[in-house]
């Protein structure tokens, strides 16, 4: 959280006191930046309220496991016998290939 210098808080102390422009100037501006940051604050709160990151992290899971499950379905046997896998080991393979990607948290 930014803080005001020295300088802006004797100018708002100031401000206070005497009513001079200048110092409401800098009262508005510290009254906005307060509340960008109290804005950003609770939209965070709420992005993370909806668990809206852990859905993008399953939503790609997903697509990394479908994409490796299809790519490995179209080998022939003979070129899934050359990497180790039979027709039984796709699915499982595509899931750990999907889980390593992207990690659940």
């Amino acid at each position: 959280m930014a803080r005001l210098t020295d300088r802006e808080l004797d100018a708002v102390l100031k401000a206070k006191a005497t009513g001079t422009p200048v110092a409401t100037d800098l009262l508005l501006a510290e009254a906005k930046r307060l509340q960008g940051q109290a804005l950003r604050n609770s939209l965070h709160t709420l992005f993370d309220a909806l668990r809206i990151p852990a859905l993008l992290r399953a939503i790609k899971r997903q697509v990394i496991y479908r994409r490796t499950q299809f790519a490995l379905a179209k080998l022939d046997d003979a070129t899934l016998r050359d990497i180790g896998l039979t027709r039984g080991e796709i699915y499982a393979q595509a899931r750990r290939c999907a889980d390593r990607r992207v990690p659940a948290a």
